[in-house]
């Protein structure tokens, strides 16, 4: 059995959700909703460590800190605020060479990379931001007017890769001391946004592109990355965007969400190349999250009150498993650790 945290939208966002949802999965894959677990409006990302549980509250720009208890509830340490227009929308928690913990997020509203203490303020559980990183630029397509942070990936050696849907980047980043520096930033083709990010064997990365429709292969040249090549997604672009990754158990297969296309799309990485293997219906409305649990693949559907539940087998085919099962606008599928 697989335990999980749900992040959802509320009424701020156009959702029904009331906060943090918890569900399990069984043996055989099968997905229930158990209900929820702590209530705030529009925890619309949620990361788990084995003590805590943050979330990105997008629509108040703020993110907030539990502390897990052994009954599985949850206890509100600590809420700050990130700013009107941030709009942090991931999170990550890294461990800093210097000692202790950070929460690093990604706030698309103003495109800024932000640091927060784990552990910080007499130990509430989450200090406010101790750093934040600007980005500039843009890309063609109305969402890319200006720069949106999206994603947080911590990387084996300890950088940390974020992520720029606005400005077609993927940037990097190493610790000096307690604070993070912005060391090189990766550039994709136009109109990629890159949304997502997926560690590969080999040190290489698949950059999920919202809009581009595309799985992006960075491969490791020294200290960076070279944009390798990408595969391409189901739907039509400017009608449909790309959302969420997942690996298979045995590394060989990439599973991406399409909004709009309601998809669900598998492509195979050899370790050198990614290609396109096939897609899905995704049994709902608007795949916002996924996630990979054993061998089988969960998928929230936002817009469907709904999560669907499919097995993948060792050829990369996905099988859905029974009907979709209630879950109030989910958009965030975290396991429990």
């Amino acid at each position: 059995m697989t335990e999980f945290l749900l992040g959802a939208y509320g009424a701020a966002m156009g959702g029904s959700a009331r906060g943090i949802g918890r569900g399990r999965s069984g043996a055989d894959g099968r997905f229930e909703y158990l209900g929820l677990v702590a209530e705030v409006e529009s925890p619309s990302w949620v990361t788990v460590t084995p003590r805590r549980v943050f979330a990105a509250l997008e629509a108040d720009s703020a993110i907030a800190a539990w502390e897990r208890a052994e009954d599985g509830s949850l206890h509100e340490l600590a809420m700050h605020d990130s700013g009107a227009s941030a709009s942090p929308c991931h999170l990550a928690v890294a461990a800093r060479p210097s000692g202790g913990e950070a929460l690093v997020a990604a706030r698309y509203g103003d495109g800024v990379v932000a640091v927060h203490g784990v552990g910080a303020s007499g130990g509430d559980g989450l200090g406010p931001a101790e750093q934040e990183l600007d980005a500039i630029g843009s890309g063609p397509w109305p969402a890319q007017a200006s720069p949106h942070a999206h994603h947080v990936l911590v990387l084996d050696d300890g950088r940390i890769a974020t992520a720029d849907l606005g400005a077609d980047r993927v940037h990097l980043h190493r610790w000096r001391g307690a604070r993070l520096e912005r060391v090189a930033s990766v550039a994709l083709p136009a109109g990629t946004a890159p949304r997502d990010l997926l560690p590969l064997s080999g040190g290489n990365l698949a950059v999920l592109g919202e809009w581009g429709l595309t799985l992006s292969l960075l491969r490791p040249v020294g200290d960076t990355f070279e944009f390798a090549g990408s595969a391409s997604l189901p739907g039509e672009r400017g009608l449909s965007q790309a959302a969420a990754l997942a690996l298979s158990a045995d590394g060989r297969f990439v599973i991406a969400g399409v909004r709009g296309a309601n998809r669900i799309a598998v492509t195979r990485w050899d370790g050198a190349e990614l290609t396109a293997v096939g897609d899905i219906d995704c049994g709902g409305d608007w795949p916002r999250h996924l996630v990979r649990d054993r061998d089988f693949v969960h998928v929230a559907n936002q817009r469907s009150d709904s999560v669907t539940s499919f097995a993948l087998d060792s050829a990369g085919a996905l099988t859905p498993l029974g009907e979709p099962v209630f879950a109030p606008s989910p958009t965030c599928l975290a396991v429990l650790s």
